[in-house]
């Protein structure tokens, strides 16, 4: 993950913590997940409609599809065990993904 992340490594890890029970670690891979860069963010104000079906455009998407259900799948599976309580929980993922402009 420090090298060159991507989605579905971070969501392998988010995986190992919830295997060993881990909330904090948990908690810590969510957040790398959310910093990893969603490919196609950088260039969509440039985007030129005449470009917009071929082939780099049509991958840009289908990658930008993973990342978004790596990191609701990720959110989903743990939100109820990183806090004592499962609306802290949940409010705790509403937080990152907010921060994170999500």
């Amino acid at each position: 993950m420090e090298g060159s992340p991507d989605f579905q490594t971070g969501y392998n890890l988010i995986l190992c913590y919830y295997a060993l029970g881990d909330a904090e670690k948990m908690k810590k891979g969510f957040i790398k997940l959310l910093s990893i860069e969603i490919p196609g963010e950088e260039d969509e104000e440039d985007e030129d409609p005449k470009y917009a079906n071929d082939s780099l455009a049509e991958y840009i998407k289908e990658k930008r599809r993973e990342a978004f259900k790596f990191i609701s799948d990720a959110a989903k599976l743990i939100a109820n065990l990183i806090e004592d309580d499962w609306e802290a929980g949940y409010d705790w993922i509403l937080e990152q993904l907010q921060a994170a402009d999500f």
